[in-house]
């Protein structure tokens, strides 16, 4: 993992979550008597990371700063950079540090709790050349018994529930839809089904807000002001310019969008390649034994703390 840079994107105002964070910031709430962010900085140590760029909002800092330098005893350096304003969504937050983001890099939200092997992560990210590579969960839906009333909330609202469309057999994302429940029209471009005929619609697959970007990627936000979430912004932005070559993109970001396995499928007489799919969105999906959860509703914070004791393997 040495060739990542680990960012964690921990400046949420966590209103889903009120009247818990009235006090006591989202990164800082507790689950099994350890923060939310003690899970992140936990996961990203095991997986071999020595540096972590922590970025907040700016009401946050001290508070994160006390935690990190009185209560954390990874062996970790952990940088925090408070971003200011309109910065506090996700890419907008990622466009205040690129200055600090020197290589591909990896980016995990405050309110995570998994213990995803990262490196099969990177793996995916790495054979695939891919512009970016995130991690899906399978949601299963539990139906109670005809006539049984169930005791337990759904974690999230039907419209938290987003369609993906992933040809499966190579974990490639070719489609994104946001709030399906409230969209009852899915287009599918044509083009794209020439391209990939066999593409299955998934309901059922979470986005856990882990993603491993392409450095460029940073020159793409510089470009395009307007995207705002890395989910509801960047990822549908990037899923929808796939195949179509180097056109799709500002003209600043085309000549980094050709890689270095590109440059060599390029020079090779006898390898395929194809000049127009050079921009990738891959998903690694998290195999069933795997424990992942955000808190992003109380249903969901409140399962954490049910569950964690338990199911969270890291120690």
């Amino acid at each position: 993992m040495a060739e990542f840079q680990a960012v964690i994107l921990a400046g949420g105002s966590g209103v889903r979550l009120y009247p818990l964070t009235e006090d006591t910031p989202k990164p800082l709430l507790l689950v099994n008597g350890k923060p939310l962010i003690y899970y992140q900085l936990a996961l990203l140590e095991n997986s071999g990371f020595s540096d972590v760029l922590l970025v907040t909002a700016k009401d946050m800092i001290d508070q994160l700063k006390t935690y990190v330098l009185s209560q954390y005893n990874g062996k970790m350096s952990v940088e925090i950079v408070a971003v200011e304003g309109d910065a506090t969504e996700t890419a907008d937050a990622l466009r205040c540090v690129a200055d600090k983001i020197r290589s591909d890099f990896i980016v995990l939200a405050g309110d995570l709790i998994t213990d995803c092997v990262l490196h099969n992560v990177a793996d995916l990210h790495r054979i695939n050349d891919a512009s970016v590579t995130m991690l899906l969960k399978q949601e299963v839906q539990e139906t109670p018994a005809k006539g049984v009333k169930s005791k337990e909330k759904p974690r999230r609202d039907e419209e938290m529930t987003d369609c993906i469309g992933m040809v499966d057999a190579e974990n490639r994302v070719v489609f994104v839809s946001h709030s399906v429940y409230e969209n009852d029209d899915l287009e599918v471009p044509r083009a794209l089904l020439k391209r990939r005929p066999r593409i299955n619609m998934h309901t059922d697959l979470y986005d856990a807000h882990v993603y491993i970007f392409a450095h460029w990627i940073l020159d793409l936000l510089a470009e395009k002001k307007h995207i705002a979430s890395i989910k509801a912004d960047l990822i549908p932005h990037l899923v929808r310019r796939q195949f179509r070559g180097r056109q799709a993109l500002p003209e600043s970001v085309r000549s980094r969008l050709v890689s270095k396995q590109h440059l060599a499928q390029m020079l090779s007489v006898n390898s395929m390649k194809d000049d127009e799919d050079l921009l990738k969105v891959y998903a690694h999906v998290l195999p069933p034994n795997a424990y992942c959860e955000r808190a992003d509703t109380k249903e969901a914070f409140n399962a954490m703390e049910r569950e964690v004791k338990s199911k969270w393997r890291l120690k």
